[in-house]
C-alpha cells in the first residue's frame, strides 16, 4: 500500500523510493497551459514571425540550461550536506525541468508584447504620470534624487541597485525549485511570478501605457525639464567614463531608443514604463525572501526602494509607476497564496504519478 503524502512530502511506493505526486503534476500543468495561452495570444497579436520566435526561444533555453546545469551542482551540494533532501528527488527534478521552461519562454513572450504589441496601443499616460509627480512634489521628482545622488558615485550605486537582481528575476523559478521544500510557498512563488509578467507587465502595461521620462521628448512632446534630465545624466556619463566606471542604465536606454526605431525584436527590448515590471519583480523576490528569512527580507525591501529611486533617477519611470508596481505585486502574492492552496489541498490525497 502506497504511503502518501502529496501536499508537504514526498509520495513513496511499495518500494519506500520517492515517487513524483499528482498535485506537482497537475500545478506544473497549470503554470504551463498559462504560459501557452500567453504565447499563443501574444505572438498572434504581435504576428511575431516563427523563425525570430525560435531564435529567441533557442537562446534563452540555452541560457536556462546553463542556469538550470548549476542549480543542479547546487541541489547536488545540499544533497551531500543536508540528505533529507534525497527523499524528494523526483520533485526537485520535476520541478527544474517546469522553471526551465518558464524562464526559457516568458521571456521571449513578453518581449514579444512589449515591442510588437504594446506600440499598437501608443503612448497615451505619459502627461497625466508627468504632471501627478510634479503636482505632489512641486518640481518633477527626479531633481531631487538628483540632489542626493547626482554625482557619479551616486549614480553609479543606483546603477548597480537597479541591476543588482537582474539574474535573481531571470532565475527565481531555478532558484525556487532547488531550494524551496513546502509545495504550497513553491507553486505560490512560480505562479506570481509568471502571473506577474502577463497581468501587471503585459495587460497593466497595455492599459498605463506610457513611454517614461527618459523617452518622453521621443515620443510625447518636447519638454525642457526631461530635456535637462538627459543632460544632466549625459554629463555624469562623461564624467564616469573619464574616471574609467561605466554606466550601464544609459547605454541600455540608448540601445531601447534604437531597437524601437528600427522595430527589430530582441531580447529585453521594448518600451514601457508604467507599472514598473523592474520594481515589482524585486517586490516579489523580497516578498519570497521574507518568508524564508527576515533579514533577508528586510535587506529585500530596502532593494526595493533602492530600485525605485533609480528608476526615477534615470528617467526609466515616473514617480507613481513603482509603488503602483510594487502594489500590484503584492495583490497577486496575496492572491496567490489561495490558489496555491486550491492547487495543494491539504486534506486531499492522490495516488502518485
Amino acid at each position: 500500500m502506497n504511503v502518501v503524502n502529496p501536499t508537504f512530502g514526498p509520495v513513496h511506493g511499495q518500494s519506500g523510493a520517492p515517487r513524483l505526486a499528482w498535485t506537482d503534476v497537475r500545478a506544473g500543468a497549470v503554470l504551463i497551459a498559462l504560459l501557452a495561452i500567453y504565447g499563443i495570444v501574444t505572438c498572434g497579436i504581435g504576428r511575431l514571425p516563427f523563425q525570430e520566435l525560435v531564435v529567441s526561444l533557442g537562446n534563452f533555453a540555452a541560457l536556462s540550461f546553463y542556469a538550470g546545469l548549476l542549480s543542479t551542482c547546487l541541489f547536488a551540494l545540499l544533497c551531500l550536506v543536508r540528505p533529507e533532501y534525497r527523499t524528494e528527488l523526483p520533485a526537485r527534478a520535476f520541478w527544474l525541468v517546469i522553471a526551465c521552461l518558464l524562464t526559457t519562454m516568458t521571456f521571449p513572450f513578453f518581449a514579444a508584447f512589449k515591442q510588437l504589441v504594446l506600440p499598437m496601443r501608443g503612448f497615451l499616460w505619459d502627461r497625466t504620470f508627468a504632471h501627478f509627480g510634479r503636482s505632489l512634489f512641486g518640481q518633477s521628482p527626479w531633481t531631487i534624487t538628483h540632489i542626493y545622488f547626482g554625482t557619479v558615485k551616486g549614480t553609479l550605486f543606483l546603477d548597480w541597485a537597479y541591476r543588482s537582481l537582474l539574474p535573481l528575476m531571470f532565475g527565481l523559478p531555478l532558484v525556487t525549485a532547488i531550494l524551496v521544500t513546502d509545495a504550497r510557498k513553491r507553486f505560490r512563488i512560480l505562479f506570481t511570478w509568471l502571473a506577474s509578467w502577463i497581468l501587471i507587465g503585459s495587460l497593466a502595461g497595455w492599459f498605463f501605457a506610457s513611454a517614461g521620462p527618459c523617452f518622453y521628448n521621443n515620443f510625447i512632446a518636447y519638454d525642457p525639464d526631461y530635456s535637462e534630465l538627459q543632460r544632466r545624466l549625459a554629463e555624469i556619463g562623461r564624467q564616469a567614463t573619464a574616471q574609467g566606471y561605466y554606466i550601464a542604465s544609459l547605454h541600455y536606454q540608448q540601445g531601447l531608443l534604437i531597437t524601437y526605431h528600427a522595430r527589430d525584436y530582441a531580447p529585453g527590448g521594448g518600451i514601457s514604463a508604467m507599472p514598473s515590471m523592474h520594481v515589482a519583480m524585486v517586490t516579489l523576490v523580497a516578498l519570497a525572501a521574507w518568508q524564508f528569512n527576515r533579514l533577508l527580507g528586510i535587506v529585500g525591501f530596502y532593494i526595493v526602494f533602492a530600485v525605485w529611486i533609480a528608476t526615477i533617477h534615470f528617467g526609466w519611470h515616473y514617480f507613481i509607476d513603482g509603488p503602483v508596481g510594487a502594489a500590484m505585486m503584492i495583490a497577486l502574492w496575496i492572491a496567490a497564496r489561495r490558489v496555491a492552496a486550491i492547487a495543494y489541498p491539504e486534506a486531499t490525497a492522490a495516488s502518485p504519478a
